[in-house]
């Protein structure tokens, strides 16, 4: 089927137009290279103990070199590629080729249907001359929990959350295990272990689980892929053949250690229509201290009364005056610009819901709730007005007011449930800022 398909397309396109006898040819070019072995829907099971090689072959290469490309896609979307020269076949270990299946969504032991094809490396626009399937089961593991594929979200607020580790011990003498966590499949190279014992289960909470991702150098707040295997350390052998894999989203929060002062906010990644992101604090600054410690001038610094409760106060957090807006944000951390407060409403803007997707349900008070879609983006924008006169103003109702780098001094951000922001004169307002990744 692949092979009829691809040569039909080679054939020339006829395109009419309904009021002309004007005719147009398009020429799709191939890559003018047939493929050997394995054959069309040939079964690769990678756990027969008779074989330790997968070999695929081509008829002829190109003079620029050739490319193999793997890929779950029949179209040969988002392919593993392996650059081979100028050679007609490579060949794969078992447990390289399990590695390349890991990446196409197919858990350890399991059965998928992957396409191979080859192209010239200089030319991999070219459509394949023949694509070819296979049926492809992976190395069987003997890690049991959490799944191969799984995803896991650590959870910032309950940071002591467990997850469940465990691994079949059946025909196994007693030893002493260690979990170990990769960024490669193979676990080659820097690696993060935790001992675990002579059992043949471990928890781990989710703070341990982000520490390890700070180990291994992943970025903050972002979702990856990471591999882990048991370790028998007796014999300093991986107990499974095939590690397995997680999806794991880090932890949505960041903690402000100010000297004695500590405080953890939640944060939210908001991905724009472009697919940039961003990452934003979503809570406002409630810090008394600045980065480095030393207490904040009362003069600059004020909160709502308690006689509005302590929610209230805390939600609204603290209203910084224009000269020291520049010196509070958290390590790491930066006030948003006028332009980025200008992206994050405009795109909030073209959703269902609208702003309403920026806003917290219960601390931003007034705004059209029937439209529904409220906090979607996890931002908990709050109407806390602004500091002036001595007292908070216009809070509890459409009012939200933000420092922002970049704007005239002694102004700020100001949004009205409306298209438009504005830059009011402030004596003091809220701060917010945006991760520096």
């Amino acid at each position: 089927m692949k092979r009829e398909l691809c040569l039909l397309i080679a054939i020339p396109l006829l395109l009419f137009a309904s009021c002309k006898e004007d005719r147009y040819e398009i020429e799709i070019p191939l890559s003018g290279i047939f493929l050997l072995a394995p054959e069309s829907e040939a079964d690769i099971d990678l756990n027969d103990p008779a074989a330790e090689t997968y070999t695929f072959s081509w008829q002829e290469h190109p003079a620029e070199g050739s490319t193999l490309l793997l890929s779950a896609s029949e179209f040969l979307l988002a392919p593993f590629a392996v650059e081979t020269a100028e050679k007609t076949g490579y060949t794969f270990t078992v447990d390289e080729l399990d590695q390349a299946l890991a990446g196409f969504g197919i858990s350890a032991g399991e059965t998928g249907t992957i396409y191979w094809s080859v192209k010239p490396s200089d030319r991999l626009h070219v459509a394949a001359s023949e694509i070819r399937p296979a049926i492809a089961t992976r190395i069987r593991t003997r890690l049991l929990l959490p799944a191969d594929q799984s995803h896991i979200e650590l959870n910032g607020l309950r940071p002591d959350t467990e997850v469940v580790f465990s691994w079949d011990t059946e025909n196994t003498e007693e030893t002493r295990y260690a979990l170990c966590f990769g960024l490669t499949p193979d676990l080659a190279a820097n690696t993060v272990t935790i001992e675990a014992g002579k059992e043949n289960v471990s928890n781990l909470t989710h703070q341990q689980l982000q520490e390890v991702l700070d180990q291994l150098g992943v970025k903050k707040f972002t979702n990856t892929r990471i591999y882990w295997n048991v370790l028998n350390t007796q014999t300093n052998k991986y107990h499974s053949r095939a590690s397995s894999s997680l999806s794991v989203q880090g932890q949505m929060v960041f903690t402000d250690v100010r000297g004695e002062e500590s405080i953890t906010y939640p944060v939210t990644r908001i991905t724009y229509s472009d697919g940039t992101s961003q990452v934003w604090l979503a809570a406002n600054l409630r810090a008394t201290r600045y980065p480095d410690g030393t207490p904040i001038e009362s003069e600059y610094l004020h909160f709502a009364p308690a006689s509005l409760g302590e929610d209230y106060v805390q939600a609204y957090g603290g209203y910084y005056s224009e000269p020291i807006k520049q010196l509070i944000a958290p390590e790491g951390w930066r006030l948003p610009t006028v332009d980025e407060f200008e992206l994050l409403f405009f795109e909030a803007a073209l959703v269902p819901g609208r702003w309403n997707v920026l806003k917290d349900p219960v601390y931003y008070e007034t705004f059209d709730r029937e439209s529904g879609h409220i906090n979607e983006w996890g931002l908990s924008l709050v109407s806390a007005g602004q500091w002036s006169g001595g007292n908070i103003v216009n809070h509890k109702g459409i009012y939200c007011y933000m420092h922002a780098a970049g704007c005239d001094a002694w102004t700020c951000v100001l949004h009205d449930n409306g298209a438009t922001l504005w830059w009011p004169w402030t004596d003091a307002a809220t701060a917010r800022f945006v991760y520096e990744e």
